[in-house]
Formats: C-alpha cells, structure tokens, sequence
C-alpha cells in the first residue's frame, strides 16, 4: 500500500520504501504472524495503518482472527 512518498509492505516482517530516496526502512512487526488479512490507511490527522481479520499462521486449523493491530506512519509504532 502507499502513502505520501512511501511504499508500506505489511507482512510478518513489515518496511517501509522511501520513494524519493529508494531507501528501505524497517518497522515493526506484526504481533500475530497471520494470513489472508486485510490492511487499510486511515488518513487522518493520527495517519494509522489498520491491519484486521485473516487467519492464524501458527494454527494448522486455519482458526480466524478477530482483532485489529494499529501501526502510526509517523511514530513508527
């Protein structure tokens, strides 16, 4: 997904793309490794990254989860 100038790769081990210096940047990782889950932008005056729903990655079973993880552009947390 994008923002501004940045590129954002939500995954176990999520970064960040500086497109204007083509400089990669780590961020925090998710608290759940997870499958098949949506993530969106809320740009307001926070700027947050919502990651929600998706399976679990650690249950074979596949068994849903049903919570939200919350990332700031700007804190970098």
């Amino acid at each position: 997904m994008s923002y501004d100038s940045s590129l954002f790769s939500i995954e176990e081990d999520c970064s960040r793309l500086d497109i204007r210096t083509n400089i990669w940047e780590a961020m925090p990782s998710m608290l759940f490794e997870k499958l098949d889950y949506s993530a969106t932008i809320i740009a307001d005056q926070a700027d947050d990254i919502y990651v929600f729903g998706g399976t679990s990655k650690a249950d074979t079973d596949g068994e849903c989860i049903n919570s939200a993880e919350r990332y700031n552009i700007h804190n970098n947390e």
